[in-house]
């Protein structure tokens, strides 16, 4: 069994992680890149595919080499920004601790992410070609069997490889550069699972069903909820410990995460 250290790409002392479930996880996603890549070189295109097998499988690599960087920039960036406003506007400075300021990264970077993904599949499902006429139907979905649909809109062709690209390098950077947590292997199943169920829908030409269900598949992370970071929102304020009503316990003093002279009824 493989014992992790605390820190960047590590997991707490207390947690372990079987070398062989590791070995057997990496080996599985490399090797489910290896036939992502061999299937469109192949010409495992969806029928309407505007690009050719080498051009797809170059998008995909140029969208792998883009992405590296740009996480890199939104996180370092959005920690900047979170820090800054921690020591200036929150009393207790959650993000002063570097765990909460990983996770505010890691989470930043999902927000921005799942934001532009909707954006996308928004254009595709509603202003793209005037819309999608089976979106509103069930049954217009599967009226053609999934092996004679044409897809000609070059923007779905963009999002199932950039979806891939995106997960490719979200399981690279689970494995070799994230600090690890708890789940790190329920997550990193979970984005080997992911790559599979893109790949499969992109080369089957289940696309209809695929754009639509990603619509509903992208939810706000965590970025938007104080608690993830320590923190309690209480009436018109944020308290580090926040005890309400009969909740109240002798002993326990609310400390103020922003500083106000506004009365809050709900906290006395």
């Amino acid at each position: 069994r493989l014992r992790l250290g605390t820190g960047r790409n590590q997991m707490s002392p207390s947690v372990f992680v079987s070398a062989r479930t590791d070995t057997l996880l990496t080996s599985s996603f490399f090797l489910l890149v290896a036939a992502v890549f061999a299937t469109l070189l192949g010409g495992g295109l969806p029928r309407g595919c505007p690009l050719g097998p080498a051009a797809a499988a170059g998008y995909l690599v140029a969208c792998c080499l883009a992405l590296m960087p740009t996480i890199m920039l939104i996180k370092r960036t959005s920690g900047w920004l979170g820090g800054l406003a921690s020591r200036h506007l929150l009393a207790s400075q959650p993000l002063r601790k570097m765990r909460n300021r990983v996770k505010f990264e890691d989470q930043c970077w999902q927000l921005v992410i799942h934001s532009s993904m909707t954006a996308l599949e928004v254009y595709i499902l509603f202003v793209d070609g005037g819309g999608e006429d089976w979106l509103h139907s069930f049954r217009a979905i599967w009226s053609e069997h999934p092996d004679v649909q044409v897809h000609s809109k070059s923007s779905v062709h963009l999002l199932y490889l950039m979806q891939m690209g995106i997960w490719i390098v979200t399981a690279l950077s689970h494995r070799f550069v994230e600090e690890r947590h708890k789940d790190y292997v329920l997550m990193f199943s979970h984005h080997i699972v992911t790559i599979m169920l893109v790949w499969l829908s992109y080369t089957y030409g289940f696309l209809r069903i695929g754009t639509a269900g990603e619509r509903h598949a992208h939810k706000p992370p965590s970025v938007l909820q104080p608690q993830a970071y320590g923190m309690r929102v209480c009436g018109r304020r944020l308290t580090s410990m926040c005890h309400c009503g009969q909740d109240s316990r002798p002993g326990m003093r609310q400390i103020p995460l922003v500083r106000s002279r506004l009365p809050d009824p709900a906290c006395q």
